[in-house]
C-alpha cells in the first residue's frame, strides 16, 4: 500500500482534513459479479490478532497548511511603532489612520481602520478573506515601516458537535479535538466549505427513504439490465430507489444508503448522524440489485453520472462531479469495459473513487480497484492501522476510516421498512469519506480538474511506516 491516508491540511482546502484511510470489508460476490464491500460491525475496533501498521508519522507538506481560522478571517491587528504601552487612545488612532495606505498596499486587497483596541493594537479590514495567500499577506505586512506586529484577527468558531444523537460515535468524521486522532476532521471544513453545489454519484443498490437523507439527492437512474437483479419488476428507468438485495442468506443490506449517509446524511437536525459533507446533493445510480450486478451496467451507470452519453438513458441532467464506487469484483486485469467509462468520466471532470476490496489481498486482482485513473481506497480502523480485510498493495491510492462505520439504513430484512442506523466495515466505508473530502475540495475549487482534486488529498496524508519490517504495508517511494 502507497504511504497516503487522506489528510485534512492543504493550502487549497485550508485546513479541511485531519489523518484519513478508507476501505470496505465483507464477503466476496458471486462469482463473475461486483458485490457490496460491507461487513455488519459493532462499534469495537478491528480485532487484536488483525495486521497492522506501525503508528503513522505525518508526512513532511510541501507548504504550512492555513487554518480555517485564519484563511476566513478578513481582518488584521498590527501594533505601530509610535504606540506605546502609555499612550492615550487618541495617539494610537491616529497612528492607525496614518498606516491604512501601507496597509492596503501590502495586504494587496484595500483596507479600512475598524478601530483600536484597549492595548493600542490597529484592527483593519481588508477586502476580502486571508484565504490561501494568509501567510503571504501577513508576511508583506509585517516588513511595513512601523509595523512591530502583525496578527490575523481570528475567526471564531463555537466548538459543539452537531446535534445528531449518534455524533459522537462518528469517529471517522470527527478530529483529534473530539478524541479521534484518525478521523478526517469535518468539522475544521465547514466553516469553510460542506459541500454546497456539488454533486456525488453513489453507484452502489440505490437509496431508501429516511429523514436524514430528505432533500439530499438529486434524479438518479437504475442501469441494471437483468430482470433477476433489478428485483423491482422491470428494468432501466429514472427511478434508483432500492427495493432491497437480499441474496440467500443474506439479507438486503441498504448499502447504498449507508454510503449517502456517510456522505452527505442532514447535519443538526437532532436526528441520527450527520455526513460530512451535507451540503451536497447524491444522486444515486443503481447498478447492484439482488446478489449483486454486472461489471457493465456499472461502467454504463459510470459514464451516465458524469455526463456521458449512454445508448437508451436520458442525458443526466445534474452530472456529478464526483463518482462514489464501494463495489469490487475479482479480475487480475481492468476489463475495457472500466477502463473506457472511466475515462471518459475524467474526461467529463469527474473524480472516480473506487474501494480497494475486502479480501485482504492485493488489490491488483480486484476491479475496478485495480484500473488506471480510478482512486483506489484502503481502510484503517479507529486507531490508524490497516483494517484485516482491507485489500493493499501498490495499486492503492490513499486508504481512510472503514470500521465502525455508522450510517444510514432500513429495518427492513428484504424490502423496505422502516428507516434505522447502523456499523458497517468494509473498504465499502472507507471510500465515502475520500468522495466526501474531494467533494469539500470541489465546492471550495470549482474549477480544479480531477488530477488536481486528487493531488491535494494525496498531497495532505500522513504516511504508514517505512520500517522494512512491516511488510503489511510497506511505504514505497
Amino acid at each position: 500500500m502507497r504511504d497516503r491516508r487522506i489528510g485534512a491540511r492543504s493550502r487549497t482546502v485550508l485546513s479541511l482534513l485531519s489523518s484519513l484511510a478508507i476501505l470496505g470489508a465483507g464477503a466476496p460476490a458471486a462469482a463473475g459479479a461486483p458485490g457490496p464491500g460491507y461487513a455488519p460491525a459493532s462499534l469495537a475496533p478491528a480485532r487484536a490478532d488483525a495486521p497492522r501498521f506501525d503508528r503513522p508519522v505525518r508526512a513532511q507538506a510541501r507548504a504550512e497548511p492555513v487554518a480555517a481560522s485564519v484563511a476566513r478571517t478578513n481582518r488584521v491587528v498590527v501594533r505601530w511603532s509610535e504606540v506605546r504601552s502609555t499612550a492615550t487612545p487618541a495617539v494610537a488612532a491616529a497612528a492607525a489612520r496614518k498606516h491604512v495606505a501601507a496597509v492596503a498596499t501590502a495586504g494587496g486587497h484595500g483596507a479600512r481602520l475598524v478601530r483600536t483596541t484597549g492595548s493600542g493594537t490597529a484592527v483593519y479590514e481588508l477586502g476580502s478573506p486571508l484565504g490561501s495567500d494568509a501567510k503571504r499577506i501577513l508576511a508583506a505586512l509585517r516588513r511595513v515601516p512601523g509595523a512591530v506586529s502583525v496578527e490575523p484577527d481570528l475567526w471564531m468558531t463555537a466548538e459543539n458537535l452537531p446535534n445528531d444523537p449518534q455524533a459522537a460515535n462518528l469517529w471517522g468524521l470527527l478530529g483529534p479535538a473530539d478524541g479521534s486522532p484518525f478521523g478526517i476532521d469535518v468539522l475544521s471544513a465547514w466553516p469553510t466549505t460542506d459541500g454546497t453545489g456539488v454533486v456525488v454519484a453513489v453507484l452502489d443498490t440505490g437509496l431508501v427513504s429516511h429523514p436524514d437523507l430528505a432533500g439530499q439527492s438529486v434524479p438518479g437512474y437504475d442501469m441494471i439490465s437483468v430482470l433477476a437483479q433489478a428485483n423491482d419488476g422491470n428494468l432501466r428507468d429514472p427511478d434508483a430507489s432500492d427495493p432491497g438485495d437480499a441474496c440467500s442468506p443474506r439479507k438486503s443490506s441498504w448499502h447504498g444508503t449507508h454510503v449517502a449517509g456517510t456522505i452527505a446524511a442532514v447535519a443538526d437536525n437532532g436526528i441520527g448522524v450527520f455526513g460530512g459533507a451535507p451540503g451536497v446533493k447524491i444522486q444515486p445510480v443503481r447498478v447492484l440489485g439482488t446478489c449483486g450486478g454486472y461489471g457493465t451496467d456499472v461502467a454504463d451507470g459510470i459514464r451516465w453520472a458524469a455526463g456521458g452519453t449512454v445508448p437508451g438513458v436520458p442525458a443526466n441532467s445534474t452530472p456529478a462531479r464526483v463518482l462514489n464506487l464501494s463495489l469490487s469484483g475479482q479480475s487480475p486485469d481492468c476489463p475495457s469495459y472500466y477502463q473506457d467509462a472511466i475515462a471518459d468520466a475524467r474526461a467529463h471532470g469527474a473524480v472516480v473513487v473506487v474501494a480497494a476490496g475486502n479480501l485482504g489481498a492485493d488489490a491488483a486482482g480486484s476491479s475496478p480497484a485495480n484500473c488506471a485513473n480510478a482512486m483506489t481506497v484502503a481502510a484503517i480502523d479507529v486507531n490508524g492501522k490497516r483494517a484485516s480485510f482491507s485489500n493493499d498493495g501498490a495499486g492503492v491510492d490513499i486508504a481512510g476510516p472503514g470500521v465502525g462505520i455508522i450510517s444510514t439504513i432500513d429495518t427492513g430484512a428484504t424490502v423496505p421498512v422502516s428507516p434505522t442506523y447502523a456499523a458497517y466495515n468494509g473498504t465499502s466505508m472507507a471510500t465515502p469519506h475520500v468522495v466526501l473530502s474531494a467533494a469539500l475540495v470541489a465546492a471550495m475549487e470549482p474549477g480544479l480538474p480531477p488530477d488536481a482534486i486528487e493531488a491535494v488529498l494525496q498531497g495532505t496524508t500522513t504516511a504508514f511506516s517505512s520500517d522494512p519490517s512491516d511488510k503489511s504495508c510497506q511505504v514505497l517511494g
